[in-house]
């Protein structure tokens, strides 16, 4: 079995604070809708997350020696970033203040707790086909794109709460994966406690043509269990970093981060360093980052999906109109099927299987209902990798612009703030590919 860079490190995600960003409670069908668009202000803190309470982040000087800080500082897996505790009778606020004098330190911040990003409906559990009942699939026109190209030979990292096998991901070939919360990596250590990242990885490659249950987009690309949120759903900035710069050492061609923060502000001031650097470092290496844009209606794309290098992903319903809950703004790239709409029960979210306890069915595994941004990311995560297996040389630039240039213009004429470059149709992308 492998280990992280901190094997035996202790890990901070027991004393969890109330986070505003949690969206993942259930929603009636006719919950609230906003009644316009937010004003576009900033109030309070740019990104809306609490910092992790016993420890913060420190980007050190090339060269610099970590001993030469307070306390017994911690390596992350990130290049460069180490943890430096923060005792009891400390504010995290307080310790970066006096870190950022400190001639050996490049940057000092919080280590904030993002939350995952669904908006959960209510279940629905069969046994019989269900393929009728994805309306997200002709949306993106997955099954004309079919013939093209479904994946094979391409690895998609969901950096999430893990993945379940078995039932209907029981045909699916997986990679090593990696739990970024115990710091160890191998076959069997990524499972899910929590339901979300079974779901978002059954839309990606969901077994398809079994006879069983539902299908999934890029069905015969590899799925990278990467395990950085809990039981919970929440999880440190500094553990979804690593898990990011895990998923690109082993070779992923996709990353998939159907979580965030939400922001108050655009890029760079509502961002987080460990994140950005992990996501520019992916992209670097030429990995397309495909992230949730959050699910509290803010005109400002959440974080890491504000970062100009991933494609920040939207959520539109059933009528292709903008999700009322979807984060939108200038950094938004594209938007996806997340749910939302008022429409009949099978159209009110994405249908996949996952842990029956993530909807309130009494089995082990559920076709569930999700509604959210987290919903719609992992389809432009699957079109990425159709894209990818389709021609293996295309960079990730080629496949973001032919993303954006391929799809369906909605809202006002070319790119907006509330569509991005539209709602995603993977044969079209397909074509403009080059």
């Amino acid at each position: 079995m492998e280990h992280g860079p901190h094997q035996g490190s202790r890990r901070r995600l027991g004393a969890w604070l109330a986070c505003a960003l949690t969206l993942a409670l259930a929603v009636p069908a006719d919950a609230a809708r906003s009644t316009g668009e937010p004003v576009d202000t900033v109030a309070g803190d740019p990104l809306e997350a609490p910092p992790a309470p016993d420890h913060v982040l420190v980007k050190l000087e090339p060269g610099a020696d970590p001993d030469r800080l307070p306390g017994e500082a911690e390596r992350t897996g990130v290049p460069g970033w180490v943890e430096v505790p923060v005792r009891p009778s400390q504010a995290p606020e307080e310790v970066v203040a006096r870190l950022e004098d400190k001639p050996v330190v490049r940057v000092a911040e919080p280590d904030p707790v993002i939350t995952l990003d669904a908006v959960r409906s209510t279940s629905g559990t069969s046994d019989d086909p269900l393929i009728d009942r994805q309306w997200n699939l002709p949306v993106v026109r997955a099954q004309q794109a079919w013939p093209r190209s479904t994946g094979a030979r391409t690895r998609v990292a969901v950096v999430d709460t893990g993945i379940s096998h078995g039932s209907d991901l029981s045909c699916r070939s997986f990679t090593t994966g990696f739990d970024a919360i115990t710091d160890t990596g191998g076959d069997g250590v990524a499972g899910d406690d929590h339901g979300h990242g079974t779901h978002v990885a059954g839309t990606v490659a969901q077994c398809t043509n079994n006879g069983r249950g539902v299908a999934g987009i890029a069905y015969r690309a590899r799925l990278m269990p990467v395990k950085v949120l809990n039981r919970h759903g929440q999880g440190t900035a500094s553990d979804i970093a690593q898990g990011i710069v895990w998923a690109r050492r082993r070779g992923a061609d996709v990353v998939n981060l159907s979580l965030g923060g939400d922001c108050n502000a655009d890029f760079p001031d509502c961002s987080v360093g460990i994140l950005n650097d992990a996501v520019q470092a992916a992209a670097d290496a030429g990995v397309v980052v495909a992230a949730a844009s959050g699910n509290a209606d803010k005109p400002h794309v959440g974080t890491p999906a504000n970062h100009p290098a991933a494609v920040a992903v939207g959520s539109v319903d059933h009528g292709l109109r903008r999700s009322w809950f979807s984060n939108y703004g200038k950094g938004l790239d594209l938007t996806a099927p997340g749910g939302g709409g008022d429409y009949d029960y099978y159209k009110s979210g994405v249908l996949q299987q996952t842990l029956g306890s993530a909807c309130g069915a009494l089995t082990r595994r559920a076709y569930c209902l999700f509604q959210g941004t987290s919903m719609a990311t992992p389809h432009v995560s699957a079109a990425a990798a159709m894209l990818r297996a389709h021609r293996r040389s295309a960079s990730r630039i080629a496949i973001k612009r032919a993303l954006q240039r391929g799809a369906l213009d909605r809202g006002p004429a070319g790119r907006d703030r509330r569509y991005g470059s539209g709602v995603l149709r993977i044969d079209r992308a397909l074509d403009r590919l080059r």
